[in-house]
């Protein structure tokens, strides 16, 4: 069955370096299969991946994407072209642009594997969180389903454990943990003092305050610093209930890689989410932090057996296998 979407119409300015490019915000289309920012269409098989920080989206496209347009290659850096979405627009934006790749890539998938006599393997989710489709085809069928589009993390009733909106990994420290968005606006006057302007970040409670310090010692004008520090810290650190406070806690610990006592505050913590890959994974952290990369690895085998499409546990088995083949004589 053939999805209809519907065109979505947004404002919006390209972003290099943390600034604006123009001054007047130019007009924007998302349709079922393209991406219009003003005269440059960029179709979404030319997109692969996107993320969003606030009103701030990033699109990483693919490398041959751009080839044939100066302008984009241009404004493209890294790979990534960057959009400063107006009016609460960058959301809806970034999930047409996701449902709309992840809907044409599990159906190629299934045509692949019909082709090929095993279509009985073919298996696919719905993420309640954006209602991106996701390939789970060759995957054990596991508690939960990890969305790599939101990060929202859903049991296989599709009932939500955690949302991607409040809990994912932090960009800075790499702990999952509940997050708030960060940007010029969080920290506009103080960083325009001391003369930075940071892409925009996903940031738990810790580490905001650790830039929040960062810009005071940095700031010539203290008596500004000072006062903008107080503003900051009000910004910058979400209300927590105690299981929050407890994962704080536990990620401090973690991050210096003392995991005996880390330990009992995840053990806690998993009573009232039960084997969440994102609480495995910090606890594996705390182990590959402090030199254990084989409690490490028994920890992100269980976050996989546990969710078995979480790509960032996979990833952190094979570094800590990597650290366990070099210590075992």
């Amino acid at each position: 069955m053939q999805v209809r979407f519907p065109d979505i119409r947004f404002k919006f300015r390209f972003m290099r370096s943390g600034r604006p490019q123009s001054a007047l915000a130019r007009k924007g289309l998302a349709t079922g299969d393209r991406l219009v920012l003003g005269k440059q269409v960029i179709p979404y098989d030319a997109i692969a991946r996107t993320s969003l920080r606030d009103e701030h989206l990033a699109l990483l496209l693919a490398p041959d994407a751009g080839r044939e347009s100066k302008p984009l290659r241009k404004l493209a850096k890294d790979g990534q072209l960057r959009l400063a979405v107006s009016k609460g627009m960058a959301q809806a934006v970034k999930r047409q642009i996701d449902r709309a790749r992840s809907l044409k890539q599990v159906a190629q998938r299934h045509a692949e594997l019909a082709q090929a006599g095993m279509a009985e393997q073919f298996r696919a989710a719905a993420c309640p969180g954006c209602h991106a489709a996701l390939d789970l085809s060759g995957l054990d069928r596991t508690p939960y389903v990890h969305c790599p589009f939101c990060e929202t993390v859903f049991k296989q009733d599709g009932t939500v454990a955690t949302s991607g909106s409040h809990f994912l990994f932090c960009d800075e420290c790499g702990m999952f943990h509940q997050v708030e968005a960060h940007t010029g606006r969080c920290y506009g006057v103080a960083f325009s003092l001391s003369g930075v302007l940071p892409e925009p970040q996903h940031l738990c409670s810790r580490c905001a305050a650790r830039i929040s310090r960062r810009i005071l010692l940095s700031n010539p004008l203290v008596f500004f610093g000072l006062t903008f520090m107080v503003l900051l810290a009000r910004n910058v650190t979400p209300k927590q209930d105690e299981s929050q406070h407890q994962l704080t806690k536990a990620n401090a610990l973690a991050e210096k890689g003392r995991y005996t006592e880390a330990e009992p505050l995840y053990i806690d913590l998993l009573r009232g989410l039960p084997e969440h890959p994102g609480l495995l994974v910090n606890q594996g952290l705390a182990h590959l932090n402090g030199g254990d990369p084989m409690g490490a690895a028994l920890l992100f085998r269980r976050a996989l057996a546990s969710c078995s499409n979480h790509s960032r546990a996979r990833g952190l088995l094979e570094l800590a296998e990597r650290g366990t083949a070099k210590t075992t004589p």
